[in-house]
């Protein structure tokens, strides 16, 4: 059994999950979905909802006993000379479980040399974790209800044209303090040079906004590209954005997982990625794996 933990929002779930499928597929063995920290996390962080019941993922939700078990081996580990034990191989218990925290946002080979009944806890923001199981996570990412009605409207209209998804992230960026400190949002200046990036690498390029506050950015950012905002349509639209943002041509996204996502999931064989060279605030948080070879940062 592989055990994975979740936390932050659904690109961030994404990432935890994407990196447990690929252990669970190489030892051919049960994934199973620990939720319980999403909505009893530090009081700092933005409270959570489970957010990959809309895909096709093959994992089972974990147990109340294996939730607990994997919350008493993350209690075990707090201490400093236990922190110090797992830089030297994953923790075990009498039971045979290995609990394994990230140590750093770098990427961490031995990651993918684990073996099997592992519980896992991090982000893990690095294709490199499951960069080999690419055609797997890409069925599993695809929605179980299909886009209808104006969702799907809107689908059209990108795959009939050269569409590139650009995506603000605002909200918790700027209503959350620790967000607002650890992220901060991208400036006007970013999005204002990879707009002027594409227009000039790709003259038939239509824009398509995707914001988690699009009356705001319809009122605040314009360009003279042919241009749609991607308006909020309820309680999936956080999905349903990311399904369309994957079927665009062309991105610039976010400091955000999400766009990360939506841009990684896409087909085309030569899109252009543009991503912002500073994705946290901290200039020594490591970004280095971040982002994927050949995406351009700006």
């Amino acid at each position: 059994m592989i055990l994975v933990r979740l936390s932050g929002g659904m690109g961030n779930q994404m990432f935890q999950y994407a990196t447990a499928r690929r252990l669970a597929a190489v030892h051919d063995t049960v994934l199973k979905i620990d939720t319980s920290r999403l909505q009893h996390g530090a009081p700092r962080d933005t409270p959570r909802d489970y957010a990959l019941g809309c895909f096709s993922i093959s994992a089972e939700p974990a147990s109340p006993s294996e939730s607990d078990l994997c919350e008493k081996l993350r209690q075990q580990t707090a201490s400093p000379f236990s922190r110090l034990l797992q830089k030297c191989g994953p923790f075990r218990t009498t039971k045979g479980m290995h609990y394994v925290r990230q140590q750093s946002s770098s990427f961490d080979p031995a990651i993918l040399r684990l073996g099997d009944n592992v519980c896992l806890e991090g982000y893990w923001q690095s294709e490199k974790y499951f960069l080999d199981i690419r055609a797997l996570l890409k069925k599993e990412f695809t929605l179980r209800p299909p886009l209808v009605g104006e969702d799907l409207h809107q689908a059209e209209k990108i795959q009939a044209s050269t569409a590139v998804a650009l995506h603000v992230r605002r909200g918790d960026y700027l209503t959350n303090p620790h967000a607002a400190v650890h992220h901060g949002i991208c400036d006007r200046d970013y999005y204002d040079r990879a707009v002027h990036f594409m227009r000039d690498k790709i003259p038939t390029a239509r824009l398509f906004i995707f914001s988690d506050e699009p009356q705001w950015i319809e009122k605040n950012m314009k360009y003279d590209l042919p241009t749609t905002y991607v308006s909020k349509t309820g309680m999936a639209s956080d999905v349903r954005d990311l399904a369309l943002m994957s079927m665009c041509r062309h991105h610039i996204i976010a400091n955000s997982s999400f766009s990360w996502w939506g841009a990684w999931l896409g087909d085309n064989q030569e899109k252009i990625v543009i991503a912002p060279k500073r994705w946290f605030n901290d200039p020594n948080h490591d970004t280095t794996d971040l982002i994927p070879e050949g995406w351009l940062r700006l």
